[in-house]
């Protein structure tokens, strides 16, 4: 089982690090700015933080954008009220405000507020870690710990970081400051909302499954491959190993359904199952009493909307929206390689065109091609924002969305992912857009990038793939660049860049199996933004 176990993790993480590195220039690095206006687009508060939360009643939680480095967070957050307000917190010396929560029911509340609730807990951020306190200041938890999740009904998951072992410490009650003991060795848990949460505990060496109360008390012993939360009909997904089969337990534990090869949880009466192995898994869809009342004949199966799902019948097959019973309700276009349902509106289609450029389209749940610049979330129409966009947070208040394409330094030199021992393809793409880099000097290039070499790494993966960038000097001048581009086991060199170019895409297949990142554009005149950003000059 350990062997299989990681096989599975490296499995995991390698499709986690290929799938990162072929990300679009910005969809990594380039960050949002966001803000909030009225109905009408007009500004309550400017678009200069890095998060807001709708609180309910008004109220907002905003926290700061980090100037220096926007990858990194600032934990240094704001209420404020429906006016733009701050709305004052009392908190101890030297912390500052990383998350607020509200009770459940202060959300769904009519009217309008200047005060947090008496229930709102605030997490702390100290020298020292993680908090907790009452909005009167009243310490719930000392900033003295490592992490803190999500509550659960007013229960909050502790880590205080043990020796070199990151397991979940205790559960603390915020009502009353109560802490229950977790279990030894619970390496993970998944935050929930329910009366009971997945958790993963070591077990004679063995990493098993099983379910906490709310309080951290076991009401489920992990024995389980892995396991997921308990949906509304009180049925949770869980999976055994040798080989991997999914069925679904209730919440006394017990396994109340055949186990299946693939297995997703009930939408309605209908539930997306196959049986078979790998190679020839076939997806239909089952009914409560686990029987297929949709033929297994699909190599895919996804939900998009209630009643309509994609599907193909081979791997290479044409995508079609079919209803529950099987009948087609139109057609995509035939250049759509996947489908996916990222955003609530609209359907992610990845295509790839006639130039071998791959980029997305959005449908509707006609069929019909749309835009992606629209509302995240049901509503009247919402005003444009050129390089951006809105979400609802309440009636009269909506949240402001807008790309920052300014280039950081310690963005680039210090980058922050969780996949990736690198990732720098999104700034660097910025960097070509706000800088002249043909002509720069090297010192200037060594103040931007770091570094005293000639090369830079822009990507690099747990499974050996990697992207870089190589500069030529003249006389302490950059007069040339080139992409060099390993995408495993072999090596592939791009030509010399001797103009100032900016990216217009990426990936692109440029013929056979010479995969490089960047397809470069003339720069426009005037594109730069060397003069206005003095900071970053080495001072004579």
């Amino acid at each position: 089982m350990i062997d299989s176990l990681m096989k599975n993790t490296i499995l995991l993480g390698s499709l986690l690090a290929t799938l990162l590195f072929l990300m679009p220039p910005g969809s990594a690095q380039v960050r949002d700015k966001v803000g909030i206006t009225d109905r009408n687009g007009k500004t309550v508060v400017p678009c200069d933080f890095a998060r807001a939360e709708y609180l309910g009643q008004g109220l907002f939680y905003l926290e700061e954008f980090n100037q220096l480095n926007p990858t990194e967070q600032t934990f240094k957050g704001h209420v404020v009220d429906h006016d733009g307000n701050t709305v004052p917190v009392n908190i101890p010396p030297g912390c500052t405000i990383s998350k607020v929560y509200v009770p459940g029911s202060f959300g769904k509340e009519n009217g309008l507020t200047t005060i947090l609730p008496a229930g709102a807990i605030i997490q702390l951020h100290g020298p020292n870690g993680y908090g907790l306190c009452r909005p009167n200041g009243e310490i719930v938890l000392e900033p003295e710990h490592y992490f803190i999740s999500y509550p659960n009904a007013g229960f909050f998951p502790v880590i205080q970081k043990v020796k070199s072992s990151d397991y979940l410490s205790f559960t603390v009650d915020s009502a009353t400051g109560a802490r229950v003991q977790a279990p030894a060795k619970c390496s993970s848990w998944t935050p929930s909302t329910s009366a009971v949460s997945p958790f993963q505990q070591a077990v004679d060496h063995l990493l098993l499954s099983g379910y906490l109360a709310r309080n951290g008390t076991v009401v489920i012993k992990p024995r389980f491959f892995s396991a997921s939360e308990f949906s509304a009909d009180g049925l949770a997904r869980v999976s055994f190993e040798q080989p991997i089969r999914y069925a679904f337990i209730n919440k006394a534990g017990e396994v109340i359904s055949p186990k299946f090869r693939q297995l997703e949880n009930f939408v309605g009466d209908l539930a997306i199952a196959g049986v078979g192995p790998w190679g020839e898994k076939k997806l239909g869809l089952i009914d409560r009493s686990y029987q297929f009342v949709l033929p297994q004949r699909y190599f895919d199966l996804t939900l998009l909307f209630p009643g309509i799902y994609s599907a193909r019948l081979t791997e290479n097959g044409r995508f079609r929206a079919i209803s529950p019973e099987g009948k087609t309700l139109f057609l995509f276009p035939e250049e759509v390689v996947y489908v996916s349902k990222i955003y609530p509106h609209c359907i992610t289609c990845g295509v790839r065109s006639d130039d071998n450029k791959s980029k997305s389209i959005y449908l509707d749940r006609t069929g019909k091609q749309v835009s992606l610049n629209w509302p995240v979330i049901e509503g009247p129409a919402l005003p444009k924002v050129p390089g951006g966009y809105f979400q609802v947070a309440s009636a009269d208040r909506l949240i402001k969305y807008v790309e920052d394409n300014h280039f950081y330094p310690e963005a680039f030199k210090h980058p922050n992912s969780p996949f990736l021992t690198a990732n720098r393809l999104g700034q660097f793409a910025v960097f070509l857009k706000n800088y002249d880099l043909i002509g720069m000097d090297r010192k200037q290039v060594q103040l931007l990038l770091g570094g005293t070499g000639d090369t830079y790494v822009l990507a690099a993966t747990m499974c050996g793939k990697s992207t870089s960038v190589e500069f030529e000097y003249e006389n302490d001048k950059v007069v040339g660049w080139r992409e060099n581009h390993i995408p495993g086991g072999k090596s592939y060199t791009g030509p010399w860049i001797t103009k100032n170019m900016i990216v217009d895409s990426m990936p692109e297949n440029r013929g056979g199996d010479q995969f490089l990142c960047f397809v470069l554009k003339p720069k426009p005149a005037g594109a730069a933004l060397v003069q206005v950003r003095q900071l970053f000059f080495l001072p004579e």
